[in-house]
């Protein structure tokens, strides 16, 4: 899971604070311990955080919130074999631990275990239906296993929970592109534009929509203002040089799959565009040269090699040399 250290945060924060109110360990001494690892791991002090929680559990070790606390600090530092553990006997003690459940959940897919993990998060959500983030872990297990429809039914349900958190909006735009839901996924980023009008990766993404619609001028404006906003990502050069190669503009198209490759040297598409491109330019040797470093790069060329561009040297020695080797 990609952003999992980030989900642990979250659900730090959604329990930290008011510590007195929501738990009352039996003794004086846990108690105390267990208000300095919360102070502890809100400051980002994890490690010590860890050692803190174990002594609030060795004075009260019926104490189930220090366990879970303790999971929660384990997720923080990857080990999610201690979490794991330390969930489990947040639960003997009691069952209806929600956010137990739910770590638990994290820490097995940080194992890669995600049969276990939607079984966890189904639990987390019988105690807590209204926690954004389960369902947002819950769709990203799906779109793992390539189930994008169940994928899509959570990331909606997330962002109904939680609409200002943009990532789970952008998965959500994300997962209804992959379906051809292209109308709802413009609304979804559309919501993003308004709570974040300067972030880059909904233009980029709105760019990709129009560009899968066959909309070329919109999707090359799209893509020119996430460029824009950061001209670091060579994703938006790449597409745009593919615009502008499909409507003639050739130059315009080198400069941009250029850019890419200033950005991500390691592109094998971008050569094969370059290639392409010097193609319909005649440049024959330029062609080869990208040809050859595109296919090092691991760039299926039999394929490359279909486009109409080649159609005129695919009988050439040369050319069937490269496409051998």
């Amino acid at each position: 899971m990609d952003d999992l250290l980030d989900r642990a945060g979250r659900l730090f924060k959604a329990i930290k604070g008011n510590v007195e109110e929501m738990f009352q360990p039996e003794t004086e001494m846990a108690k105390k311990a267990f208000q300095q690892a919360s102070k502890l791991l809100r400051e980002g002090q994890v490690e010590a955080a860890i050692d803190r929680f174990e002594d609030a559990i060795l004075a009260d070790p019926d104490f189930g919130p220090a366990y879970t606390w303790r999971g929660i600090a384990c997720l923080q530092v990857q080990d999610y074999t201690a979490a794991l553990q330390d969930f489990g006997d947040a639960l003997k003690r009691d069952p209806k631990d929600g956010r137990a459940h739910y770590g638990s959940g994290l820490a097995l897919a940080g194992q890669g275990k995600n049969a276990e993990a939607l079984l966890a998060f189904e639990k987390a959500l019988g105690v807590s239906p209204d926690f954004a983030p389960i369902y947002q872990s819950r769709a990203e297990l799906h779109q793992a296993a390539g189930r994008w429809e169940e994928a899509a039914r959570d990331y909606q349900k997330a962002v109904s929970l939680d609409p200002s958190h943009l990532a789970t909006q952008l998965k959500l735009a994300s997962m209804l592109r992959k379906l051809k839901r292209f109308d709802e996924a413009q609304k979804s980023l559309q919501a993003l534009m308004i709570h974040a009008p300067a972030f880059y990766k909904t233009y980029l993404l709105r760019g990709q929509i129009f560009y899968e619609q066959g909309e070329w001028e919109m999707a090359s404006k799209n893509l020119s203002h996430s460029i824009s906003l950061n001209p670091e990502i060579p994703q938006s050069f790449l597409l745009r040089g593919i615009i502008y190669l499909k409507q003639g503009e050739l130059e315009r198209a080198e400069q941009d799959f250029e850019k890419s490759l200033e950005i991500r040297p390691e592109d094998a598409k971008a050569y094969a565009y370059l290639a392409e491109l010097a193609a319909l330019r005649g440049e024959s040797e330029i062609m080869y040269e990208h040809l050859a470093m595109a296919k090092e790069l691991g760039a299926d060329l039999l394929k490359i090699s279909q486009k109409d561009a080649f159609e005129a040297l695919r009988e050439e020695a040369r050319f069937q040399e490269l496409l051998a080797l």
